[in-house]
């Protein structure tokens, strides 16, 4: 049981870094929008119980 958990942590920490390498390469051209998409999927990924959401995206559905 440790060895399945220790094995899910650690392509957990694995896809975090693709999610983060993937909005490394995306952001300069990338809008505002589309930068505040990939951060709350990582944030998705990285808390998935959670309702975590940046601050500014929801400022931008409040506006809608």
């Amino acid at each position: 049981m440790q060895v399945d958990f220790a094995a899910q942590q650690n392509q957990q920490h694995i896809n975090m870094a693709s999610n983060l390498i993937d909005l490394q390469q995306v952001i300069s051209g990338a809008t505002p929008e589309e930068i505040n998409e990939k951060i709350d999927r990582i944030l998705k990924d990285a808390l998935p119980n959670s309702d975590i959401r940046l601050k500014s995206a929801e400022k931008q559905d409040d506006d809608s």
